[in-house]
């Protein structure tokens, strides 16, 4: 073989594997997504059965590490308001749950799976069940849209939270990933989502939306104050979510059905570290 054949063969396997290295790269950045998030497809290779189980894991957990409150009168309560806002959500997988928690912070978060969490003062912060059953169904409407989830995998990957059930979950992932919710930011779309979820909710359960107005205007009054967490003070733009809660109550046009729940009672009992 002469010389010059002999690099005209290099060059074009040369150029050949160029071409098809050049062209696997461009069909990777075309089709695999970035991140799982961004890609709004990935989090349907998490079923809710895995969810389930998830909160379960989670729910032991805390269980474990906070002192969570069984007066039954207070669970009474809850599961007074969360029943008649499920009530009226459809096309809901979840089975949700409440946890109250004793803490010294105001604070509530939802987990994947339907795992809501409220701290102690929080109720105490509200003037009504009505304005408690807001805050509840904000948090449903993170559950039903699966916003802790999305946050999660952007956080963490679908493949690291798979991996966590089933084959023993991890300790140490677990309570970052508490962590990781307690001090969650969503982005405004999805709060947006879940205020404007919760708004309709309330209405259809006769609750005027005002009661929404009010405890967002408590919490721009009081958002100075050390007890409250940061997952109030990252709220976006306070003013225009107590704005649209306003305008839905004006379109309210129904006789509202209040709870008949002792809500004074209610603070009276709450144990709280202020005490």
């Amino acid at each position: 073989m002469s010389i010059g054949k002999w690099i005209n063969k290099e060059l074009l396997f040369l150029l050949a594997f160029i071409i098809v290295t050049a062209g696997t790269a461009y069909l990777i950045a075309k089709y695999v997504p970035k991140k799982m998030e961004d890609s709004g497809k990935t989090i349907e290779e998490i079923s809710v059965e895995w969810e389930k189980k998830f909160k379960e894991s989670v729910k032991s957990y805390i269980a474990e590490d906070s002192k969570i409150v069984t007066d039954k009168e207070l669970i009474g309560m809850l599961e007074t308001i969360s029943d008649r806002l499920l009530d009226k959500i459809d096309k809901n997988p979840y089975d949700v749950e409440i946890l109250l928690v004793q803490s010294d912070v105001v604070n509530a978060f939802a987990f994947p799976g339907g795992l809501i969490v409220i701290y102690t003062p929080l109720i105490r912060t509200c003037d009504s069940p009505e304005q408690l059953a807001a805050v509840i169904a904000h948090e449903m409407g993170h559950v039903i849209h699966r916003d802790p989830l999305r946050r999660l995998i952007q956080q963490f990957g679908v493949s690291v939270l798979l991996s966590m059930i089933g084959s023993g979950e991890s300790v140490a992932y677990l309570e970052s990933i508490i962590k990781n919710v307690i001090n969650m930011k969503y982005s405004r779309g999805q709060e947006d989502k879940a205020d404007d979820f919760a708004l309709a909710l309330l209405d259809s359960c006769l609750i005027d939306p005002m009661h929404f107005a009010d405890f967002m205007q408590k919490i721009a009054v009081d958002k100075k104050s050390t007890n409250f967490a940061r997952w109030f003070m990252t709220h976006p733009d306070t003013q225009s979510r107590i704005d649209k809660a306003m305008e839905k109550s004006d379109e309210f046009n129904n006789v509202e059905d209040r709870f008949t729940i002792d809500w004074e009672n209610v603070r009276q009992q709450l144990p709280s570290v202020f005490d």
